[in-house]
């Protein structure tokens, strides 16, 4: 597709308070898995890898935003012309997506909105009068055939790294890559999103061992290149040692 522009957004910052869930934020750690840590709680600004690595992998010029404030995710919206506008967000965010698609039609009437992530779990109800596309798949290849390209072909592995974890709001000068090892999961557990959001199927994104000790080396040249220390890496796989 000739001249096609793409914009992939989280939903906007700040986050807490009125809106998320009763019981769960939407901050990973300190809102979730270390909530009960007290002064132990893990701080630490997860970027959404989903869209580094579908922006990564299709041959469309596009921008990725990563918690945007309102007024930074506006700018965008004026200072250039975007086809496609891919919003990622979860049920506990699903308040924040609202508000986006009102500044979208606002500032972007003509961009189609595609709505992605585990918030797309909730009906097309729902959601139709929030998104024109809607995902509710693996990302790359949703993408590949939206813009007519080869959705079959190797996926590359994005270098984006993030802050090592605070703790006690101390912030650490090192940081932490991340890979993508594969997505899905066959067992299909009635509570999991992610089992039942890829059908009961498991999608690689890495086929072997070796290639994984491949991409942690490259990983950690384009660190140094970059002026980064890494503290480690984060690999994402739901049955890692299945595989």
């Amino acid at each position: 597709m000739p001249n096609i522009h793409i914009l992939f957004t989280t939903v906007c910052r700040p986050f807490g308070g009125n809106g998320e869930g009763d019981s769960v934020g939407a901050e990973l750690f300190h809102a979730q898995v270390t909530r009960e840590q007290g002064i132990f709680s893990y701080r630490q600004v997860i970027r959404c890898w989903g869209l580094d690595y579908i922006a990564e992998n299709i041959n469309v010029p596009s921008v990725v935003l990563h918690y945007p404030s309102e007024r930074e995710f506006v700018r965008e919206l004026r200072n250039r012309k975007h086809d496609y506008i891919g919003i990622n967000f979860v049920v506990a965010t699903f308040h924040k997506l609202k508000r986006m698609t009102e500044l979208i039609r606002s500032h972007a009437p003509k961009a189609k909105i595609i709505l992605g992530g585990y918030g797309t779990v909730l009906s097309d109800e729902e959601l139709s009068p929030y998104g024109d596309l809607i995902c509710r798949e693996e990302g790359i290849g949703f993408m590949r055939r939206l813009l007519g390209e080869d959705p079959e072909r190797p996926i590359v592995h994005p270098y984006a790294p993030i802050e090592s974890p605070r703790i006690y709001s101390y912030p650490l000068k090192t940081k932490v890559a991340h890979i993508t090892g594969g997505l899905g999961c066959p067992n299909g557990c009635d509570f999991c999103c992610t089992s039942h959001f890829f059908k009961r199927r498991y999608i690689p994104f890495v086929k072997s061992g070796q290639e994984l000790y491949r991409l942690i080396l490259d990983m950690e040249k384009q660190a140094e290149k970059a002026g980064d220390v890494l503290s480690g890496f984060i690999l994402i796989d739901e049955d890692f040692f299945l595989h």
